[in-house]
This record gives structure tokens, C-alpha cells and sequence, in this order.
């Protein structure tokens, strides 16, 4: 069972951008069930998603090594980071395992639920925070637009520490 806590700022933004800004915190990712993630972004209709990943030099071989074995195809943006298209649970599953790694490492692990952020409804973004102890979403997705729409996406059996509303 996973245990949050959760931060909740709600704005008006322009309609182009995200309606809400959530943060989930007190979880550790490295310590967190496995299949949580992959499951609530499935829960969501997250899939295809869109994972966007900085990879450095001291485990660039391992990266590319592991997306040759699991067939990953990352395309390449900018020099260090790459795009990679994530087409269900399992998938995810297994990258997701790599961009903790990475993710504590300090480097930028994010993911989005459509490949034109932000340009229709229902999108979102989530961000591995600093040390992988807390997740940022940015969406406007109707099921994420508070606290307590979020929480009915959530695989069943997550547990709450507590729910911290900051609107």
C-alpha cells in the first residue's frame, strides 16, 4: 500500500495551460510498489504517454543498452535528453524502474499524457521532484482538477497519511 500526502493549488489559468497544480509528497519512489504508478496512469487512459528523461554521460550506455533490450526507440532532443513514447503499464513499468535511477540522481525525469501538451483537454504532466520524494502534476485534465477528483483515480487498496489542500 502507498501512503501520500497531498498538496492541492488550484489557479486561473488561461484555458491553454494546465487548470491545476498538484503535489503528491511523503512517498520515496525507490520504496514504492512498482506497478502504482503504471497502474494509475493506466487507471487514467494515460496511454500512450510521453516520457522525457535526461540522460548524462555516466549512464548513457546503460540507458541505451537497456532501451535496445526492452525495445524502447528514444529520439533525441537537444543533446542529453531523449523523448521516448511509452505504450502501456508493462512498458512503463520497466522504463519506470531506470528513470528512478535517474531521477535520483538528480536529473530531469518527467512524463506527459499526450504528445501536444496542453493543447486539448484531458493532459497532463508529472515531474519526479528532487531526490524522487514527491511527484508535480500540472493538468487540465477534469479528473485531476483537486484533491479529491484525483484521489478516485488512484489504484485501489492506496492508503492516505493525510490530504493537505493549499487552494
Amino acid at each position: 500500500m502507498q501512503y501520500f500526502k497531498f498538496k492541492h493549488a488550484l489557479r486561473n489559468f488561461n484555458s491553454d495551460f494546465p487548470q491545476s497544480l498538484l503535489v503528491i509528497s511523503g512517498l520515496y519512489l525507490p520504496e514504492c510498489d512498482e506497478n502504482w504508478f503504471p497502474n494509475w496512469m493506466d487507471k487514467i487512459n494515460g496511454f500512450p504517454l510521453y516520457l522525457f528523461i535526461e540522460v548524462e554521460d555516466y549512464i548513457a550506455k546503460e540507458f541505451d543498452s537497456f532501451c535496445i533490450q526492452y525495445s524502447f526507440k528514444p529520439q533525441n532532443f537537444r543533446g542529453k535528453f531523449k523523448i521516448i513514447e511509452i505504450e502501456n503499464a508493462e512498458k512503463f513499468k520497466l522504463m519506470f524502474s531506470l528513470a528512478i535511477t535517474i531521477a535520483c540522481a538528480g536529473e530531469v525525469v518527467m512524463w506527459a499524457t499526450h504528445k501536444n501538451i496542453f493543447s486539448s483537454n484531458n493532459q497532463s504532466i508529472f515531474v519526479i521532484g528532487h531526490d524522487c520524494e514527491n511527484t508535480l502534476i500540472l493538468s487540465n485534465d477534469s479528473n485531476l482538477k483537486n484533491t479529491k477528483e484525483m484521489i478516485k483515480t488512484f489504484p485501489k487498496d492506496t492508503d492516505y497519511e493525510g490530504i493537505y489542500v493549499n487552494e
